[in-house]
């Protein structure tokens, strides 16, 4: 790192130290200081969010099955419905969450699956409870025939 660059970090750490929910001012979640964030783009390549995602362990690529575990659980909550009500939706939106995917196979190619998490077990810290992190978000991405 550029010695300027490093002075500049130390300076921003010293400001960001105290700004916590605790503390004065606009303040992180919880008492959890902000921190900067260094990027070497010698060694980790060109910045951009979507590296920024995978780097930090947010953003992961998964199979096809656990994308549609994460749709499943987003909507079909346990404990608000009956077995028998459960059952009875994935029953009626599997076929339709395999027909989309069907869909797409057919149409793109390169087709891959990821999902965008609170955090899990590659960063982030679970708590005592073994708490691994909420799945925010599943996502299907591919490349039509012509490129887009």
């Amino acid at each position: 790192m550029q010695p300027k660059t490093e002075q500049l970090l130390a300076t921003v750490e010293t400001v960001i130290k105290n700004l916590t929910s605790g503390g004065s001012g606009i303040g992180s979640e919880g008492d959890h200081p902000f921190r900067p964030l260094v990027w070497s783009i010698s060694e980790q390549g060109e910045f951009s969010f979507v590296k920024l995602l995978e780097a930090s362990g947010l953003l992961t690529e998964i199979n096809q099955q656990e994308l549609i575990v994460i749709w499943r659980n987003r909507f079909i909550r346990p404990g608000r419905y009956s077995e028998a009500s459960i059952n009875r939706m994935i029953s009626q939106a599997l076929p339709q969450y395999q027909s989309l995917i069907e869909i797409l196979q057919t149409q793109l190619e390169e087709l891959r699956f990821f999902k965008i998490q609170t955090y899990n077990e590659k960063s982030g810290k679970a708590g005592s409870d073994g708490f691994r992190g909420y799945d925010l978000l599943g996502l299907i991405v591919g490349q039509t025939t012509t490129g887009d």
